[in-house]
Order: structure tokens, then sequence, then C-alpha cells
């Protein structure tokens, strides 16, 4: 579980900001419970919050001001999080790791998450979904490479590697259509 420690100097509009919840890749709402891997000495943040919606299994952050002036106060955020994306977080955490350090004060997304914010389902589906693109990509370009040999092993003819590369691309056109339709049918 990826654990972020970023310590700041900020102004007293920016300290604002870090102690109210965040609304960008994850909706945070306030924390008030007691993570059970404090230390007891430990003390206590100025907030914490935890995710209402996010692609996360498990998300906490704790804002704690380590010395306060007038005009600046150096401010140590803490976030620990397990994302919901199941075989690509090596790929993502990285860009996860970048976000959750600089939070987007528009509500905005970042240029490489979907333009609506995931939830730990829809982070689930996502990650499974693209590994089954990956496999079907790697299955298609296999039998494009190694239908010659297979058909030559066989002896079959050039009309019999038509036929299985046509009914190839039909099952293309049958898949993009049956995903139009279930686009349709989940818009509703």
């Amino acid at each position: 579980m990826p654990h972020l420690t970023c310590t700041e100097a900020c102004g007293p509009d920016e300290l604002q900001r870090l102690l109210r919840p965040r609304s960008d890749v994850v909706v945070e709402e306030p924390d008030h419970s007691t993570p059970e891997d404090a230390p007891p000495d430990a003390p206590a943040p100025e907030a914490a919050f935890r995710a209402v919606d996010g692609p996360f299994h498990h998300y906490r952050r704790t804002v704690h001001v380590l010395e306060r002036h007038d005009e600046e106060c150096l401010v140590r955020q803490r976030i620990s999080y397990r994302l919901s994306v199941p075989v690509w977080g090596w790929f993502i955490t990285p860009l996860a790791n970048r976000e959750l350090r600089r939070p987007r004060h528009d509500g905005t997304q970042p240029f490489w998450a979907p333009a609506e914010r995931l939830d730990p389902r829809a982070g689930q589906v996502l990650g499974v979904l693209c590994l089954l693109s990956v496999v079907a990509g790697y299955l298609g370009t296999l039998l494009s490479q190694t239908i010659t040999f297979a058909f030559d092993e066989f002896d079959a003819g050039l009309a019999t590697q038509g036929n299985t590369l046509a009914a190839v691309r039909v099952g293309v056109l049958i898949a993009l259509a049956l995903v139009v339709l279930a686009d349709r049918r989940g818009r509703r």
C-alpha cells in the first residue's frame, strides 16, 4: 500500500485549502477515527480525511501543521491508499502519486483519467477490461502472424485462409455492434 508524505511551506490561504476535503481524483470527507497503526503518543492531526468516492479500496489523508508563523506555515500531509484497479496498479500508482501530491482546486480530472471519477467497482472493471484488451490484441496478432504456417501444415488453401480471416473480421464487427448496444442500454 503506497504511503505519501509531503512537507511544504504554504501561506494561510493554501493552508485553509489543505484543511478542507478535496474533490478531484478522490472525494474526501472528514475522518474522526483513529487508525489502528497510529502510535499512542502520536500528535493528533489538524485534519484527517477518508475517501467517499474514487478508485480506492483504502484512502486516508492527514494534515499536520508543524510550524505556524504569521505569513507562512510548514505543513506535512500523509496519504495512504490502495487502488482498486487490478493488474495495472504498477502503471497507475506513479500517476496517482503525482495527482495526490498536487490537489486540483478546480475539480477536474487529470489527462490520463476518465472524464468522470471512478468508484472502486468501476476501477476494478476498467482494470479487467484493459487486461482482456491486451489478451484479445495478442490473440489477434498471433492469428495473423501464424495463419500461413498453420495452413501449410494442414495442407489448406488460400481460400480457407481467407475464410478464416473473414470470420475473425466479421466477429470484430459483431463485437462493435454489441458494444454500441451495451452503451445505449447502460446510459438509460
